[in-house]
Parts: structure tokens; C-alpha cells; sequence
């Protein structure tokens, strides 16, 4: 899954497009866009979130909570991991009418209710309360189920965020509020907007539980915090707040040229990739050999092509259709 987003990325940078949210996402030349140089391009690295999924079960369910999801492939890949359709992902990013929402929700509302993707969300933090909502079903339901809503680090300030976790924990609601702590709030480092060195503690005065990964470039890491967050929640004893610490290399969209930052310390966090830290770890403990990994990564290099080609040559949505589906039937 790793390398699926990683490859995403890739293509995109060698056909110089990104994916840009729109009425249903399109896709533009690079050229419509601000481009930093170097081997800078517009999309970030996904793989903070990484981990997490292998703690979850089929019909748990995913919220998203970014307004800039399009530029940050930490969202799509979590939505991979949901074993979202590729083909119908991509589709969906290009706005064309097989994607997973006909074209319609673009990457800013990528959502599967089919495979427990409740969606990504346009507004910051406006999607908080729709895990709570989410949960409030599982819980009504006896489901079993839990609900992961993700942030970054700067939507942990907005309102919403206090009076979903105070419902939740209130109401013993099985949900897990994830906060990928990149240090920066759009340019606002998180140390002039939050008092708070570690936003996990905020759990504290909800009276619910609080996990800390130090090192969200490392997915076993990850994999194990989440684990306790899990079986927390999935013993019913409510809500948890989880914080991973990690970084984005490029800008928070194209509109960032990132100046708010030094070179040299974004080149310190490129030497933390987790690709490159996870494929060390498994072949210096023999796990799996570089041939098998290679085999993999060029397995994934022809679904990811695959998948480009189908969104290329899906069609467009009929403006005949444009109101439909916009009240329930």
C-alpha cells in the first residue's frame, strides 16, 4: 500500500500534472500551478498514516477531515487502504463518471460507504462531527464497528473538534479522533497557535485516553499505537485520541512555496522517508529479500498505470445528469 501511493505520486510527476480539486477534481498541468523546482513537486508524503489499517477490521469506517485533502496523498492512501477500486479512485480524482462517486466528489469528497470510506470533507475540522455521527450508528447498531476521523495537527483548534470529542466521550461513542501532527498549520507552526506540547494530552480533559507515536515515520510504530487505541475503543470503553509526529516535505497546497521554513530542515525530514526506513527495516531482519520488494514495486507501477489509463479514458459527465442524485430518493 505504501508503494501504491508512492507511485501515484510518481506518475503524476511524470506526466507534470496534479490532481486539483474542483466541482469534481480534474487533473492540470503543472504549469497551472506553483512549482518550487528541484524534485519538488505538488503532492506530499502519504505514508504518516501507514499502519494504522492493519488494526482495523472491513466494515470499520474512515472520515477524512482536510479541506486541502487534493494535495496531501496521505487522504487517498488512507483511502487505499480501505481497499478502495483503484481504477475508480483515479477516476474520481480526474472527476470522470465511473469514478467512485460518478465525478462528483472529486478528491475533496472521496468517499465508498460500499467499503467503510464515509469520505473526505472540504471544510477543516468539518468532518469531526460526522465521526461522531458515524460512531452514534455503529453504537446504535451493535455493529461492532469503529470510526477513525483524521486531522492534521491544525484543525485540533477549531470548535468543532472540542464538541465532538466532548460528545463522544460523553456518549461512550466508539471512535478514534487521529491527528497526524505535521508541525505546521498551513505556515503556522504549531508552537505560535497551540499551548499544548502534545495535543494527545487534550484527551485528559474529556476523560478519555490518550496514545503517542513519537516517530509517525515509522510504521510499526504506528501499527502498535493504533493497536492500543483499537482495542480500547473496540472493548467499548469509548472514544481515544491519537497523535503521531510527523512532517510534510513540499508545500500544504500550490498556493505554499513553503518560506515559512529552512531547506535545512525539510532536508533532515526527507532522510526520515518511511519507504526507505520500512524497506531497510525488513530487509537487514530478512523478512523479505530486495528482489521480492522490487517485484512488488513493479507490480504496483503497471496498477498504478492501469488505473491513469482508465481515468484517462473515462468519460466525462453528461451536464444533463447534473441534478441528480442531490435529493435521496
Amino acid at each position: 500500500m505504501i508503494s501504491i501511493a508512492r507511485h501515484i505520486e510518481l506518475l503524476l510527476l511524470e506526466h507534470d500534472c496534479v490532481i486539483v480539486p474542483g466541482l469534481g477534481g480534474f487533473i492540470a498541468n503543472h504549469a497551472d500551478a506553483r512549482y518550487t523546482g528541484n524534485d519538488e513537486h505538488l503532492f506530499l508524503p502519504p505514508y504518516r498514516t501507514i499502519g494504522f489499517n492493519q488494526q482495523l477490521q472491513v466494515n470499520d469506517g474512515l472520515l477524512v477531515q482536510s479541506y486541502m485533502a487534493a494535495y496531501d496523498t496521505s487522504y487517498p492512501s488512507a483511502n487505499l487502504q480501505m481497499e478502495q477500486d483503484l481504477d475508480k479512485m483515479m477516476a474520481e480524482l480526474a472527476g470522470k463518471v465511473n469514478g467512485v462517486s460518478k465525478g462528483r466528489g472529486g478528491s475533496m469528497h472521496l468517499a465508498d460507504f460500499e467499503k467503510g470510506n464515509y469520505g473526505t470533507n472540504g471544510i477543516v475540522g468539518g468532518g469531526y462531527a460526522l465521526a461522531v455521527g458515524a460512531a452514534l450508528t455503529q453504537d446504535y447498531k451493535q455493529t461492532g464497528n469503529i470510526v477513525v476521523a483524521f486531522s492534521g495537527d491544525g484543525a485540533t483548534n477549531e470548535g468543532s473538534f472540542h464538541e465532538s470529542v466532548n460528545l463522544a466521550a460523553t456518549w461512550h461513542l466508539p471512535v478514534i479522533f487521529f491527528i497526524i501532527n505535521n508541525r505546521y498549520g498551513i505556515s503556522m507552526d504549531i508552537t505560535k497557535a497551540t499551548n499544548t506540547p502534545h495535543l494527545y494530552t487534550r484527551a485528559e480533559a474529556y476523560g478519555i485516553p490518550g496514545f503517542y507515536c513519537e516517530n509517525g515515520n515509522d510504521v510499526l510504530a504506528v501499527y502498535d499505537t493504533m493497536g492500543k487505541a483499537v482495542a480500547h475503543v473496540r472493548a467499548g470503553k469509548g472514544p481515544a485520541i491519537v497523535e503521531v509526529e510527523s512532517y510534510r516535505w513540499f508545500g500544504h497546497s500550490t498556493a505554499d512555496a513553503g518560506k515559512y521554513r529552512s531547506k535545512e530542515e525539510v532536508d533532515e525530514w526527507k532522510k526520515k522517508d518511511p519507504l526507505v526506513l520500512f524497506r531497510t527495516y525488513l530487509t537487514d531482519n530478512h523478512l523479505v529479500d530486495a528482489e521480492a520488494l522490487d517485484a512488488l514495486d513493479a507490480q504496483v507501477v503497471k496498477e498504478i498505470d492501469d488505473a491513469y489509463a482508465f481515468a484517462q479514458n473515462s468519460p466525462e459527465p453528461d451536464l444533463a445528469v447534473a441534478f441528480e442524485d442531490v435529493w435521496a430518493d
